[in-house]
């Protein structure tokens, strides 16, 4: 530097970075340099010395002693130069505006900052020309230039006079700045010093490379084997150390990089967006550590690019626009430099993120930090993973023991247990989930609109919800309950529902419902019977399909046990009302006519009494009028209104009396009755009457002696099935009864004119007692079997001049007509004692038993060997005539049924779009030989629709040959079916020709072919697949051409999983399948249906109908039609019968059923009385085919210890 001749001022020169090309820097006076030039060259030979003596220290220089050896050549030549400061500033790696005094040697003890320090704050003008690697020379503060105020003010509070500051650079990059300084007066610098000193810069900066490359080699060294070491721990780390090592892992390696904060964050169950840490390492203080973070909303672009897989490295002050989010969010958490790396176990989603954050100062993330870093992160998100699945392996083992343990609980559970092990049962299962709330509804009523709240577990308010204590699940619920409804498990999120189910949505809401689980109440595969839900009201989660099957399960569990409950409690009120039936039963056997009258009304206390009904009167036609009635027999309670002693029915119960006579049981309600029996509610009502059963007494089959009724005055009741058909027996027994004590005389007077009348006819009477087997007979019957005079007869005897070709079937017919009380009509032969056969016909009847006697058979024997004879001769000329008349007649039968109902697919009435595509359905397999499986339910029309097949096929012209599987023996199934052979059994005196035989060419409808026996489908395959058969008896195969069309009601595919169908059938069958909607499912039909029924109907009654009110229409098109178009037929049907003018009111029927009443017995009276009618039923057989044994599902030996157990004989049951 050189000072100017004409001036003492200094000036400042921005020198260039090149030391050997200089501008002048100082003037200075020629005086001055002729008096101490001496002194300044060997001033500048010492210097020159001592920046030789520095070059020489850094000459191999250890990297650990280059931090003090730049500062002793710092002092060394301040000291030497009169210097007061030098510092040495280095750029922090992030930023090129932020310094930090790395090295510093000061005398002056002036200010200097302690920590990093924004240049571009402090010493914004320096920074620019240091980083455009430029020498600032400041000789005087008030020379510096008016751009550089910032810097000049910033000076003077550091106390800095003049100052020398050069460049640090490496290639193009600038590392920092060397700065000389005079704190107690400004100087100049001369051109040798400056010249060394920037050598000496170029000594340090070389010196610091070195330095810094060692350093970071050391340092990612250290890191690769912190790296190394992390894997090594994670490999087969137990789950319940993943935990604790990923935290440790989080201190080491912010230790190992310097990095105050890492988190690894992971989203909330059911909230993915919702973000929590996990694990972390990272001082306390730390803001929105420990709580949970909205990531959609404190880190909006940051999320995005994470999910998508995107690593994310960042400064908080160098971040897009927008991300201005972000940046805030970044702010508040203090963060300056940060790195976030998505967390993904084998390519799956994103699971979370790991994160690194320098809180104090910004930093760079080298490439090999960062790829190790994603190393880290992939060793976690696997950890991770593997400690998820194997905590939730863990969790489902539980439930898994759970289910087995309330499984086992409910094992032969009393019925008085059951609700509290089912509301336990629920606790476990929440417990055990992490479950808030368990519900169990059932329906209210046979409707089957309302839910009734009956099994809760649930948090106390005010933490959860109160649940209704009834719902309407059609309002509340619709789309849900539609699912449930087919019998299919509903697991849903609220976010996750369609549009369609808004309704659902809204009753959701209110009841704080986030996620649930509907399960079907079904027991044994019947109906809905209720529902069974699981629900969280904190946040929405996954069901996993397993956890899905074992709900499943444990609503089976559920149902089973109250549909066992329920049914306990019917069969225990059954029972008690069936062993009154059979005690009443027992008291009118043999019992004297003049006490008849007081055994009836008796009884008639008793059953209204088991039954909790008002009322029962037994009413008997006048002999005089047979419309007047006459209450014979009564039992009313005193404080019951006055009943009239006769009364004429045509009068006062009109509507009843007609259907009466008709032979038809009534089950009427008051208040529901039809319009057309106003006449019959008006008297009802009259008599304080709300409900009855009205049964028609009739004995025998023969005509109508009264009306027996059982009446309600106080409310409306239902009428079981079971309680009805007993109420029927109880009608029979006291028409059986009445009859008896009418004709008892008659009956005395006929068998004397009988007896007169059988001996000239040559007839033998006979008498059977049933339970000794004695016999009485008239000397003609003796006559006739040979027998003496005075020898005893029983039926042994008999059986023994029997021939022993027909005693068997003398036997069955014997037994069946005692068992039945039909008629006995049979042919057998007996050989006499002088071995010739004679041909007898025995007829008779089973008769009641009176006064102490058991029951009889008594009957009449007469010779018929010469009528045998001759039909002998006629049967062998005419059995091959009698074989084709056989065939023509039946061909004639199935003939004018074809020709009755060859347009019966023209009367399919249909509009709706499902119904056109089955009748496409129908004529695109018409024409071919396919087999047709057409499915539905009862009265959807599936004969009708197999005609409309057959009358489009190519078989039109023969005849449409229809069985019904449902309605056929199983012992005559086979015969029926495929035909019999002459004597192929018992009884089959005549060759029969099987419907298929008969079908040859045509087409065999069979209808309800899920009725057919396991061995008879074995056959039935065969005809299928070979168009083979066999009679029954023959081993002669038949070959035809059949085409087959079957119709069920049932679910074949789950009678196949059940065992009862063949599967191989069940396939042949399923060729070409036809579904018939119910008609519930097609409401748009029932308008043309019911107009057509009506036009069907209006002539044969002669009926003229010209509208129906639009209500009535309405009516039945909300209606549910279990019975489908069958029932809707005879609705409107009745309809018409009733109607008495061109308007047409028709209502659907209403059918409610009622409850049971319950009784309380002990599970070992309950099991006695149930193996006692179980034995009766089998007339006490305990083994064998049909023997109690095997409808008890025991073991012979096994049922008789029981009874031995529960003191169970024949004679006292």
């Amino acid at each position: 530097m050189k000072r100017n001749k004409n001036t003492d001022s200094t000036k400042i020169l921005i020198v260039d970075d090149n030391p050997d090309i200089h501008r002048d820097c100082v003037n200075i006076p020629e005086t001055w340099v002729e008096s101490g030039v001496v002194d300044l060259l060997e001033s500048r030979r010492q210097f020159e010395a001592l920046v030789t003596e520095v070059f020489a220290d850094f000459v191999n220089l250890p990297m650990d002693q280059i931090d003090a050896a730049i500062v002793d050549a710092q002092g060394r030549i301040c000291d030497h130069l009169g210097i007061d400061r030098s510092v040495l500033w280095q750029l922090t790696e992030a930023t090129s505006g932020q310094l930090r005094i790395s090295h510093v040697y000061d005398v002056s003890g002036g200010y200097l900052p302690d920590d990093d320090f924004d240049a571009r704050e402090v010493f914004p003008w320096v920074l620019g020309q240091i980083l455009e690697r430029k020498t600032v020379v400041i000789e005087s503060l008030a020379g510096m230039p008016p751009e550089a105020q910032r810097d000049r003010e910033s000076l003077m509070n550091w106390g800095v006079k003049s100052s020398y500051v050069i460049p640090l650079s490496a290639g193009q990059k600038v590392l920092g700045a060397l700065s000389f300084g005079r704190l107690i007066q400004e100087t100049t610098w001369s051109d040798i010093v400056v010249r060394r000193l920037h050598l000496v810069a170029q000594v340090f900066t070389s010196a610091l490379n070195r330095k810094h490359a060692e350093e970071q080699v050391a340092s990612l060294r250290r890191f690769e084997r912190l790296i190394t070491d992390i894997s090594t721990i994670f490999v087969n780390l137990p789950v319940d150390q993943i935990a604790p090592q990923i935290e440790d892992a989080h201190r080491r390696i912010c230790e190992c990089l310097d990095v105050d904060l890492s988190g690894l964050w992971q989203p909330s169950d059911g909230e993915p967006d919702f973000f929590t840490v996990t694990h972390l390492y990272g001082p306390p203080e730390t803001p929105l550590i420990g709580k949970g973070i909205d990531a959609r909303e404190a880190f909006p672009w940051v999320l995005e690019r994470v999910l998508r897989g995107e690593l994310v490295m960042l400064p908080t002050e160098d971040m897009p626009p927008e991300a201005a989010r972000d940046a805030e969010s970044r702010r508040q958490l203090g963060a300056r430099s940060s790195l976030a790396i998505p967390l993904s176990a084998g390519g799956g989603p994103t699971i979370g993120v790991l994160d690194f954050h320098c809180m104090h100062r910004e930093c760079s993330w080298p490439e090999p930090i960062v790829a190790r870093l994603q190393l880290i992160a992939q060793i976690f998100a696997n950890a991770l993973a593997r400690k998820q699945a194997g905590e939730q392996l863990a969790s489902f083992r539980r439930f898994e023991d759970l289910v087995a343990d309330i499984s086992a609980q409910f094992v032969n559970l009393r019925a008085d247990q059951i609700d509290a092990e089912i509301e336990d049962a629920q606790r476990r299962i929440c417990e055990c989930l992490d479950v808030d709330l368990s519900s169990l509804w059932q329906w209210l009523d046979e409707k089957q609109e309302s839910l009734v709240l009956t099994h809760l577990h649930s948090p106390p308010p005010p933490y959860g919800p109160v649940p209704p204590d009834r719902l309407n699940a059609h309002e509340a619920f619709p789309w849900r309950f539609a699912q449930l409804s087919r019998g299919s498990l509903v697991a849903i999120n609220i976010s996750d529902l369609p549009p369609e189910a808004k309704y659902d949505i809204a009753s959701y809401r209110t009841y704080g419902i986030k996620s649930s689980v509907g399960v079907p109440l079904t027991a044994g595969g019947g109906p809905l019977i209720g529902i069974l839900s699981f629900e969280d009201l904190k946040t929405e989660r996954s069901w996993p399909d397993p956890i899905l099957k074992k709900f499943r399960l444990i609503s089976e569990i559920f149902a089973n046990a109250l549909a066992r409950r329920q049914s306990e409690t019917r069969v225990a009120h059954i029972r008690r009302f069936e062993s009154l039936i059979a005690k009443i039963s027992t008291q009118f056997v043999n019992l004297p006519a003049d006490r008849i009258d007081d055994q009836i009304e008796d009884a008639q206390r008793q059953i209204c009494d088991c039954l909790g009904v008002d009322l029962s009167s037994l009413w008997q036609w006048s002999e005089d009028s047979p419309h007047f009635m006459t209450i014979t027999h009564l039992y009313s309670p005193p404080e019951g209104p006055a009943h009239p002693v006769g009364i004429d029915a045509r009068k006062a119960f009109p509507w009843a009396f007609e259907r009466l006579l008709r032979g038809e049981e009534l089950v009427v309600f008051t208040e529901s009755m039809p319009p057309e029996a106003a006449r019959d509610v008006e008297s009802r009502r009259h008599y304080g009457v709300q409900s009855s059963v009205n049964i028609p007494l009739s004995a025998g089959g023969g005509p109508l002696i009264g009306i027996l009724t059982f009446d309600t005055l106080k409310a409306e009741r239902t009428w079981q099935q079971p309680v009805l058909e007993n109420l029927r027996l109880v009608a029979q027994i006291f028409a059986n009864a009445l009859t008896r004590k009418r004709s008892d005389l008659q009956l005395r007077e006929s068998q004397m004119r009988l007896s007169a009348a059988t001996e000239s006819a040559g007839v033998g009477l006979w008498v059977m007692e049933a339970d000794t087997g004695y016999v009485w007979g008239t000397p003609q019957l003796r006559a006739l079997f040979q027998f003496d005079e005075d020898e005893s007869l029983d039926y042994a005897r008999f059986n023994s001049r029997i021939d022993p070709d027909d005693r068997e079937r003398v036997e069955n017919g014997v037994q069946a007509a005692m068992d039945s009380g039909k008629p006995l009509d049979i042919d057998f032969r007996v050989v006499l004692p002088d071995g010739g056969i004679r041909w007898i016909q025995a007829s008779g009847r089973r008769m009641p038993g009176s006064h102490g006697q058991g029951v009889r058979m008594m009957g009449a024997s007469r010779d018929v060997s010469h009528r045998k004879e001759a039909e002998k001769r006629i049967l062998d000329q005419l059995e091959k005539i009698n074989q084709l008349k056989r065939r023509l007649e039946k061909e004639n039968i199935q003939l004018r049924k074809e020709i009755e109902l060859q347009h019966v697919h023209e009367e399919i009435v249909s509009r709706s779009p499902v119904m056109k595509q089955v009748l496409s359905q129908a004529e695109q397999v018409a024409r071919t030989e396919a087999t047709v499986l057409i499915e539905g339910e009862t009265g959807t029309g599936k004969e009708l629709l197999a005609r409309a097949v057959h009358g489009l096929s190519d078989r039109r012209d023969r005849p449409l040959v229809t069985v019904n599987c449902a309605s056929l023996p199983a012992t005559l199934v086979e015969s029926e079916l495929f035909g019999r052979e002459k004597g192929a059994y018992t009884g089959a005196l005549t060759r029969m020709t099987g419907r298929f035989e008969m079908a040859d060419g045509a087409t065999v409808f069979l209808d309800e072919v899920g009725e057919l026996p396991l061995d008879v489908q074995a056959k039935l395959l065969r005809v299928l697949e070979q168009g083979r058969f066999e009679r029954l008896g023959s081993s002669r195969s038949i070959q035809v051409d059949v085409r087959v069309i079957a119709a069920t009601n049932k679910d074949l595919a789950r009678q196949v999983d059940a065992g009862k169908f063949r599967k191989d059938l069940y396939y042949r069958l399923n060729v070409f399948p036809i579904h018939l909607p119910p008609l519930r499912e097609r409401r748009e039909d029932i308008p043309p249906l019911v107009w057509f029924f009506i036009r069907k109907y209006e002539n044969k009654m002669g009926r003229r109908i010209d509208e129906m009110p639009r209500r009535c229409m309405d009516e039945l098109q909300r209606y549910a039609w279990p019975g489908n178009i069958r029932e809707l037929r005879n609705v409107i049907e009745r309809a018409l019968i009733v109607c008495s003018g061109r308007t047409l009111e028709v209502h659907p029927p209403n059918g409610t059923n009622g409850a049971a009443v319950p009784e309380t017995l002990n599970l070992e009276e309950l099991e006695r009385r149930h193996i006692v009618d179980v034995l009766k039923q089998t007339r006490w057989r305990l083994s064998g085919p049909g023997g109690a044994a095997g409808l008890l599902g025991l073991k012979r030996t096994t049922l008789q210890s029981k009874m031995k157990k529960l003191g169970i004989r024949k004679s006292s049951a």
